[in-house]
């Protein structure tokens, strides 16, 4: 197997159409095609696959922790029950993945395009979901950001937010305004930016945003 840059330049030669642990440890796999390629159980822990295009390709329980994924294609990869706790994923394309049951705990996914990701039972507990496109994906069953699931924190979205009845209430009379000037969090308490907000509360904020502009949240 032969495994190349994006550009054509050969990164990796194996014998066969196999790829081992050994194989992929040692390779530079920065903007690496990998696409359709099958790494069902590998361990790519702290691996850089930065820019890296692993599109349609089957990592389902791969392990993943810390590894670089920023700016990587993953547009309909199977990650079922991958880990990629503490992953880099900024920036990266996860259209129509499947994260089912995959471990997201303090995983980056800022500013990542998740657009009709299958997110079912998937666990976010800390992901920083600042920025990212969340439109049409399925939450059923998920461990948020703040350790609730998806279906309880689909009933009280402010929790851990507005917690003052007077805020709480300003918030919800701006439900459905998705511009940053009439929305929720800015009507509540006026803040400019989510930058404005206490530091303990941003990851919650960035969550509430993501979700409540993906219309995610009734």
């Amino acid at each position: 197997m032969i495994i190349k840059s994006l550009t054509g330049e050969t990164l990796l030669t194996t014998p066969g159409n196999s790829l081992s642990e050994e194989d992929l440890t040692k390779a530079d796999l920065r903007r690496a095609y990998l696409r359709r390629v099958n790494l069902t159980g590998i361990v790519l822990q702290d691996a850089d696959l930065t820019g890296a295009d692993l599109s349609e390709s089957h990592l389902t329980k791969a392990n993943l922790t810390d590894a670089d994924l920023t700016g990587a294609d993953l547009t309909k990869a199977n990650l079922t029950k991958a880990n990629l706790q503490g992953a880099d994923l900024m920036g990266s394309l996860l259209m129509k993945v499947d994260l089912t049951e995959a471990n997201l705990t303090e995983t980056n996914l800022k500013g990542a395009d998740l657009m009709r990701a299958h997110l079912m039972d998937a666990n976010l507990t800390r992901a920083n979901l600042k920025g990212a496109n969340l439109t049409g994906a399925n939450l059923t069953g998920a461990i948020m950001p703040d350790g609730r699931t998806w279906e309880v924190y689909q009933a009280d979205p402010l929790a851990g937010i507005c917690e003052e009845p007077e805020a709480r209430a300003r918030a919800i009379s701006a439900w459905g305004h998705h511009t940053w000037q009439d929305c929720p969090m800015y009507t509540a308490y006026g803040w400019e930016s989510i930058g404005d907000a206490p530091k303990a509360k941003r990851l919650l904020i960035s969550a509430f945003v993501a979700l409540f502009d993906a219309r995610l949240l009734d």
